[in-house]
């Protein structure tokens, strides 16, 4: 007696149940995948005027997308001259839930480690929060960091201190 071995296999016999079934997986990934990146080039700067975020110039390019990052540089951006420097938007499944600006003293110091050496300049982030906003919590955050490149957080009053003292406006 000879015996046989069968793999059972609906699909096969039925194309439409395999259709089906593809159809259905293909719906569900694609709705569970992110969503685009929001709009958020200057064309989102009244939404920024509103919560008081520095704005994102017209003549800014983005330069990086990665992951629900977008990384926006002003068209010249001179080493050594205070400046707002950057711009970075982070989202997920098409929501900003985050905007953070780095500003520029133009004071350098040397920074050296292991593995790099290479020039900085001093600066203040100055982070919003979009979730913390929705929540009823503070939204920002100011990180400095000096030409020792020692960070700390600072208030907002000592962020808008340390900007003019650099000839940039306040937040």
């Amino acid at each position: 007696m000879t015996a046989t071995f069968h793999r059972h296999k609906p699909w096969a016999q039925c194309p439409s149940i395999a259709a089906g079934t593809l159809v259905t997986l293909l719906s569900f990934l694609s709705q569970s995948c992110s969503k685009p990146m929001p709009t958020c080039d200057a064309s989102y700067n009244p939404e920024r005027v509103k919560r008081g975020i520095p704005i994102l110039p017209s003549d800014w390019k983005c330069e990086y997308t990665s992951r629900g990052k977008q990384e926006w540089d002003p068209p010249t951006n001179k080493f050594g001259t205070p400046r707002h420097g950057w711009k970075i938007v982070s989202s997920y499944d098409g929501v900003i839930y985050e905007e953070c600006d780095g500003f520029l003293s133009g004071e350098t110091y040397s920074y050296v480690n292991a593995d790099v050496s290479e020039t900085r300049e001093a600066g203040i982030v100055v982070y919003f929060d979009y979730d913390a906003e929705h929540n009823g919590k503070d939204p920002w955050r100011y990180d400095y960091t000096d030409k020792n490149n020692d960070s700390r957080d600072v208030s907002r009053a000592e962020a808008n201190q340390l900007l003019m003292s650099w000839g940039l406006p306040p937040i």
